[in-house]
């Protein structure tokens, strides 16, 4: 089972599934649930599946729209959904993470440069490049 204060990121199906039917247990105030049990047929509603994907959100770290959970009202559809974005958050991480085989010197100008814009400076040009300069 996952805690609030665990990472997310490589959790497998099983402690998915487990994490999101202890919460539907909470919010319906169930002892029992099936991972085939429709949500909405067990008694809720807009206003508990609200609360069940801020639990699922702060937990999983995923955001379920609602229209999404509508969709899936069963713990095990759900429990899809879940992982098939976790795994895509992941490889998007992945495939946004600088390439390993750029040079040291142009990962640190991005990073200077990306440091300066959020004061409204600019980096100055490289030497050379400068507006008018002859090679």
């Amino acid at each position: 089972m996952v805690s609030e204060a665990e990472p997310t990121q490589h959790i497998s199906r099983d402690d998915v599934r487990d994490t999101i039917g202890r919460i539907w247990k909470e919010v319906l105030r169930l002892e029992e649930l099936g991972d085939g049990d429709n949500f909405f047929e067990l008694g809720g509603h807009s206003l508990t599946a609200s609360q069940a994907i801020a639990r699922i959100s702060r937990t999983l770290r995923v955001e379920v729209p609602m229209a999404d959970f509508f969709e899936r009202p069963t713990v095990d559809d759900l429990t899809d959904f879940v992982t098939r974005h976790q795994e895509s958050a992941a490889q998007a991480s992945v495939a946004h993470a600088p390439a390993a085989h750029a040079p040291a010197a142009q990962l640190a100008t991005v990073r200077a440069a990306a440091a300066l814009e959020p004061a409204g400076l600019t980096p100055a040009p490289a030497l050379g490049h400068e507006k008018g300069a002859s090679t």
